[in-house]
């Protein structure tokens, strides 16, 4: 069981929050990413500390899809053509925040998935389709260090849809 207090840091505008405002192709792992990314720039002096990941499949997939949260190790090189995405405070109060999210970048090391969300396989029968959403809380499991970066990725098979992050920074 978490020992976080989300609330608490929340109220303490501690929380925040980037999400895909349109569907997008999430990469299978490798150094040009796409989906959905943030990064914790140097010298930003704040830990990112993951609360949630989520995906959402927006297109009915021809295979099976596994969906993870990727992660980089520091580094000093910053990623390259990046399509900014927006970062949101959790308590509705504004954008900001130190960590910068991206739709898609390039990283000078390829990320390691460190913890799997779900796989799928999307059953159909007839013209009905049963939607799919993963979304896993982590909880503090997983920190964003200055300099790293972190992904929600594929395994094998690209999958569209839109992902969310939920974290909180906290001081070094």
């Amino acid at each position: 069981m978490a020992t976080i207090n989300v609330a608490d840091l929340n109220r303490q505008g501690k929380v925040f929050t980037a999400a895909n405002a349109a569907a997008a192709t999430l990469s299978v792992v490798g150094t040009a990413m796409t989906g959905l990314a943030l990064y914790n720039p140097p010298g930003s002096n704040v830990k990112l500390i993951l609360l949630e990941a989520g995906f959402a499949w927006v297109t009915v997939p021809a295979a099976q899809q596994t969906i993870g949260v990727a992660m980089t190790v520091p580094h000093s090189t910053a990623p390259s053509s990046p399509t900014a995405g927006t970062v949101y405070a959790a308590d509705g109060s504004a954008t900001g925040g130190k960590a910068l999210a991206y739709t898609a970048l390039t990283v000078p090391v390829a990320p390691v998935v460190r913890q799997w969300i779900r796989g799928v396989i999307w059953f159909t029968s007839g013209v009905s389709v049963q939607s799919h959403e993963a979304s896993t809380r982590l909880d503090g499991n997983l920190i964003v260090v200055p300099g790293a970066t972190v992904h929600l990725a594929a395994l094998t098979t690209a999958p569209s849809g839109v992902g969310h992050f939920v974290w909180a920074e906290l001081p070094m």
